[in-house]
């Protein structure tokens, strides 16, 4: 049931992207749930969303010090997380790795929200508490 809310979640993210008008300009500002579900290389590489992806340094931070799990299969899910941030690298011009240097105290989904607003763009998550979060910081 939590998988199916999640999903239902994700489509209405996408959908709001798509109905602003497809702006090739839109910035979409991702966590680590995008890059750990994985969905999102697909989604790039069809160019059917027209969109700026917003790679947050402090994100892949985050993906390298939870890879350093000592549970296999948390360590497999991240490796492959890193992996699709890399080669999402290599995709395309709309994809950027933005070194962001915000407060050490802050906590993650403060940070993806502050940073989409700093860029006036959307956040795209995964995780029920971001985008819980954005809904109260906006």
């Amino acid at each position: 049931m939590t998988g199916l809310i999640i999903f239902l979640l994700c489509v209405v993210i996408i959908l709001s992207i798509l109905k602003s008008n497809n702006n090739p300009k839109d910035v979409v500002v991702a966590d680590s749930s995008v890059f750990i579900d994985g969905r999102i290389y697909d989604i790039i590489k069809t160019n059917f969303i027209s969109f700026k992806l917003i790679i947050p340094s402090f994100v892949i931070e985050n993906l390298i010090t939870l890879s350093k799990s000592s549970d296999s299969v948390i360590k497999s899910r991240l490796a492959k997380a890193l992996s699709l941030v890399n080669k999402l690298k290599k995709a395309g011009s709309n994809v950027r790795i933005l070194n962001v240097s915000l407060k050490e105290t802050e906590d993650m989904t403060s940070k993806i929200i502050d940073t989409a607003k700093a860029l006036k763009g959307k956040v795209l998550t995964k995780d029920f508490n971001v985008l819980k979060g954005t809904s109260l910081k906006i």
